[in-house]
């Protein structure tokens, strides 16, 4: 019979060829399996192998529990965790981050507090300094929405006439206001001192709103930014102010 042509190399004295990788290795330098002599080489090789493959089981496995778990129930979800209160939209932001927040006038969400809660200010010099205490605060807070004082505009008695010192107020509001987004609107509010007929009060009132109406307009404010209210009168009761005479006026906030 002929030889085969591959040529074998010969065995050394005292080694053991690999069958896997096929080289000649001392006995020393492997395992003996139920395949037959396996070097240390191959060996490793192996576990290696093997090693890698597991790793690549267990992270499809949890990549599939991670999708499972966040499809099942997910009507379930809430901010709180999950069977919570308040359920949520994907698109709503549940938490913000205050760390990054920058206070940026521009873009700020500006409100003024209810009347109930803060006495309106009537001069031009308390709502700067109220305003430039309320940016700081933002400020320090790393919040991006800002508090404007309500503004008191007074009047004379049965006079729907603006002062040099409330016009002087008005422009400071809407210089302020053209510095932000613009998006908020303004409520004018107008009232009268308890003396004389609900009529003519309610008269006086609305006059007195629509003067501080086209005061700001005057300076800058868009029309359709602006509501009008006038109450006469008739809310007096609640505001309980010191004096009568300072029932007439006209309350300017942003809504």
């Amino acid at each position: 019979m002929e030889e085969s042509q591959k040529t074998k190399q010969p065995q050394a004295q005292g080694s053991v060829e690999c069958t896997k990788c096929h080289q000649q290795v001392s006995p020393a330098n492997g395992q003996q399996k139920n395949a037959g002599f396996v070097c240390n080489e191959c060996l490793a090789k192996s576990k290696r192998n093997k090693i890698i493959a597991v790793c690549g089981i267990l992270a499809c496995c949890i990549a599939a529990a991670i999708i499972w778990f966040y499809a099942a129930d997910s009507d379930k979800r809430t901010a709180s965790g999950f069977d919570g209160v308040s359920e949520i939209n994907d698109s709503v932001n549940v938490e913000i981050d205050s760390i990054n927040v920058e206070f940026n006038l521009a873009t700020a969400t500006i409100t003024s507090a209810p009347v109930s809660t803060q006495a309106p200010v009537s001069n031009i010099e308390e709502f700067k300094r109220i305003v430039s205490q309320n940016v700081d605060a933002a400020i320090s807070s790393k919040t991006n929405s800002l508090n404007i004082p309500v503004s008191a505009v007074q009047f004379g008695f049965k006079s729907a006439a603006l002062t040099a010192d409330a016009y002087n107020l008005i422009r400071e509001i809407v210089s302020l206001y053209n510095q932000t987004s613009k998006e908020n609107g303004i409520i004018v509010e107008g009232y009268a001192c308890n003396i004389g007929e609900d009529a003519p009060n309610d008269y006086i009132s609305q006059q007195r709103a629509e003067a501080v109406k086209a005061a700001l307009v005057e300076n800058g404010v868009d029309e359709a930014k602006i509501t009008t209210h006038w109450y006469g009168k008739s809310k007096n009761s609640e505001f309980n102010l010191p004096k009568n005479e300072d029932n007439r006026r006209v309350l300017i906030s942003i809504e």
